[in-house]
């Protein structure tokens, strides 16, 4: 069993290396990804991105938390939502709007019970959080 967690916890990380950073501050957060980002990119943007990277740690907790209950079960909701990601990235339009956002821009895809709330952008989608689909939205 502990080996089936690791698994899990290593393609979740390697699923969010690019997006996400280990470091030891919340200022070396910012820090990073303002580096990242265009030089004429808004406000918006900025806050866009430290939301996406709140909700993806956000994220990992709650696998780390399925996963020491059920190895299995966090194994395949985690494939499940890189295979999800993985197609809608090729037909962004899948998903459907989000009710509470109500915006073409924002949709959701389940996987099992979570739903996976995405951005489509020019260059793709952006994941914005993958929460259960029994707790509401934090808007």
């Amino acid at each position: 069993m502990v080996s089936t967690t690791c698994s899990v916890l290593t393609l979740l990380n390697h699923f969010y290396v690019k997006l996400l950073a280990i470091m030891s501050t919340a200022k070396q957060d910012v820090e990073a990804l303002l580096s990242k980002l265009p030089d004429d990119c808004s406000l918006e943007d900025i806050q866009y991105h430290l939301y996406v990277i709140e909700k993806v740690r956000n994220g990992l907790e709650a696998a780390q938390y399925i996963s020491a209950d059920s190895a299995a079960y966090a194994s395949a909701v985690v494939k499940t939502i890189l295979n999800a990601a993985r197609n809608l990235s090729h037909f962004p339009h899948s998903g459907r709007v989000v009710p509470e956002i109500a915006d073409e821009g924002i949709r959701e895809w389940f996987a099992y019970s979570y739903r996976v709330i995405y951005r489509i952008e020019e260059e793709g989608i952006t994941i914005a959080a993958v929460v259960h689909g029994r707790r509401l939205l934090d808007l």
